[in-house]
């Protein structure tokens, strides 16, 4: 615990083996969160949009292999 305080084994929350208050919990499941969420979903969103045009593309092709079939 970073903060020192002294907390009821009620209010405290255990994390990796240690008892951490709220606070310093937040401060500390925040840094492991990183701060590149918006470049996961910039990713995501390049990822999901190319799958979109390629299954768009994809079909197009074959309704057009079937036109040329009748």
């Amino acid at each position: 615990m970073r903060c020192r305080r002294v907390i009821c084994q009620e209010c405290a929350l255990t994390w990796d083996g240690v008892n951490h208050c709220r606070a310093c919990l937040e401060q500390r499941r925040g840094q492991t969160r990183g701060g590149r969420s918006w470049l996961r979903w910039a990713g995501w969103t390049a990822v999901t949009s190319a799958l979109f045009l390629a299954t768009g593309w994809a079909m197009a092709w074959s309704i057009g292999l079937w036109a040329r079939r009748w």
